[in-house]
């Protein structure tokens, strides 16, 4: 029994100094780490429900570090500084981003380090700062979980505007309308076979109005043919009667010419003629004149306008009112 448990108490003395070992290792390289680290500061403006001391901190998604420190920034309470220690060589330059993202269902969270190109220089401290600053950018998860309260909102006020459209009223209008509808659906098929028939009929109306109105351009070209047929006609005869008339006049003319000079060459000889007779051929020769100035001036009406001297027409206007007694 001695041997036994002297055994027990050696064994367990070696397991407490093995672990003992293992600590001591664990602390040992923890205090060079803190000692060796490189200290940034991060402003997050957003929350940072998650983040605690000890959380880790991941560059392109390995582990470099780890957080120090989670407090509002006493310069803007607005915003979140935490303090980050990483490996020394760490590749963080200008151009790194610091994001805030979940780990896991958990709800544990991180910080990620991305971005900076090959051969950027090394983010470095401005003048009288005690640590360099990395920007910080918002994450996609985080984005998403900002904007679930105004989803929540405008899903809210969506389904304030279903129930309001589909209220009572609403919905028993709506059953009217389409009882209407319905209705309105029968009749018509009740009343088909006539709305049918209208239509042909409303066709056949058309097409004969399509044909009177050829046939009277039919007749409205015929008749204007006519009439410049007979327009024609009635020049070529009017010409010739103006032509036969003005033969007239000049005959006229001579004849009256020559009874003047048989008068005067009468002379003496006619004298006694000359108390009854001469009066009277006087009178005639007068006349004779007349006549041929009322042909010559009617000749000349025919000549400028044989349409309107022979279907009517005046040239001399209507005389004003109160001219006539």
């Amino acid at each position: 029994m001695e041997t036994r448990a002297s055994y027990v108490a050696v064994g367990s003395f070696v397991l407490i100094l093995m672990v003992g070992l293992v600590v001591f290792a664990v602390w040992l390289g923890g205090s060079g780490l803190r000692e060796n680290a490189e200290r940034y500061l991060i402003y997050f403006s957003g929350n940072v429900t998650g983040l605690q001391e000890g959380s880790q901190v991941r560059y392109r998604g390995i582990p470099v570090g780890s957080v120090e420190d989670v407090r509002i920034d006493p310069s803007n309470v607005e915003r979140v500084e935490v303090r980050i220690a990483v490996r020394p060589n760490t590749p963080i330059v200008k151009g790194t981003v610091a994001s805030l993202e979940i780990q896991g269902l958990t709800g544990g969270a991180f910080v990620l380090l991305s971005g900076g190109a090959q051969g950027a220089p090394r983010l470095e401290k401005a003048e009288g700062k005690e640590y360099a600053v990395i920007p910080s950018r918002q994450s996609g998860l985080q984005a998403i979980v900002d904007t679930v309260p105004q989803l929540l909102d405008r899903l809210s006020d969506i389904s304030r505007e279903v129930q309001r459209i589909f209220s009572e009223d609403n919905v028993r209008n709506i059953s009217e309308v389409l009882g209407n509808v319905n209705t309105l659906t029968a009749a018509l098929a009740q009343r088909s076979t006539q709305l049918a028939a209208t239509i042909e009929r409303i066709d056949t109306l058309t097409q004969n109005i399509d044909g009177l109105v050829t046939e009277a351009r039919t007749d409205l070209d015929r008749i204007t043919t006519g009439a410049n047929g007979f327009l024609t006609t009635t020049n070529t005869q009017v010409n010739a009667a103006v032509a036969d008339a003005r033969e007239m006049i000049a005959s006229l003319r001579q004849s009256a010419d020559g009874v003047a000079r048989l008068l005067k060459q009468s002379g003496p000889g006619v004298e006694s003629f000359s108390t009854d007779g001469l009066y009277e051929i006087t009178q005639l020769i007068t006349q004779l004149r007349q006549l041929t100035d009322n042909l010559n001036r009617t000749l000349s009406r025919l000549d400028r306008s044989p349409a309107q001297f022979l279907f009517g027409g005046s040239s001399g206007g209507v005389p004003p009112q109160g001219s006539q007694r």
